[in-house]
């Protein structure tokens, strides 16, 4: 079924105006979208947290920083831009990973919970007693 609005005398960019537009649409309709307040909370929340990780992986020489970079870039993103990173599907490879858009909510969760790995980590490994690492 094609959109009624599009007609052959658009342009690209029109065309894609239209399709974002209908994009947002649709997110705002399943009540999936986070508003900027909560946006711009988690952004402050989430830069000294950041920024203790960059600080320590730059005390830990060139090595560590690398590791802390690569490791906390996608849930930077995550938290940062939940939005834009629900909304990405595609293929890695050539195995189908995602095929619809995720919920920005779940997206800004997962974010957080990668974001804080180093805080809950030793207290799961507490509370197995370090089974689960076994």
């Amino acid at each position: 079924m094609t959109d009624p609005r599009l007609k052959p005398e658009l342009d690209a960019d029109q065309v894609q105006a239209l399709l974002q537009d209908e994009r947002d649409r649709s997110m705002a309709r399943m009540g999936r979208s986070i508003s900027t307040r909560a946006r711009t909370v988690s952004r402050v929340l989430s830069a000294p947290v950041v920024g203790f990780y960059f600080w320590v992986g730059v005390a830990g020489g060139n090595e560590a920083f690398l590791r802390t970079f690569a490791f906390f870039l996608l849930p930077v993103l995550m938290v940062w831009f939940p939005d834009l990173m629900a909304r990405a599907t595609g293929r890695f490879g050539v195995v189908e990973v995602v095929r619809r858009a995720s919920p920005p909510w779940a997206v800004l969760a997962m974010g957080w919970a990668l974001l804080l790995i180093p805080v809950w980590l030793p207290f799961v490994v507490r509370l197995f007693g370090g089974e689960a690492l076994r």
